[in-house]
């Protein structure tokens, strides 16, 4: 059985991981992956309510703040 971020991560070329800290840059949320189901990532969003989650598309939208870089995925961007 595949974890729970293989097929994000296979699939689009990512290294999404738990803990990963991100960006939608459609609404300006931040927040931290806490999770992922079906190909979409579940969000602790920073100013949300403690427990409550958004569920974001892995590259819509979506950067992701590495150690190394920000990474700016365009890929699915809907104008």
């Amino acid at each position: 059985m595949e974890g729970e971020f293989d097929y994000i991560n296979n699939t689009y070329g990512l290294k999404v991981k738990k803990g990963t800290r991100i960006l939608c840059t459609y609404d300006n949320t931040r927040g931290t992956v806490v999770g992922a189901d079906g190909g979409i990532l579940k969000v602790a969003q920073d100013n949300g309510e403690v427990g409550k989650y958004s569920y974001y598309h892995p590259t819509w939208h979506m950067v992701y703040e590495t150690t190394d870089k920000l990474d700016r995925i365009e890929q699915g961007r809907a104008e």
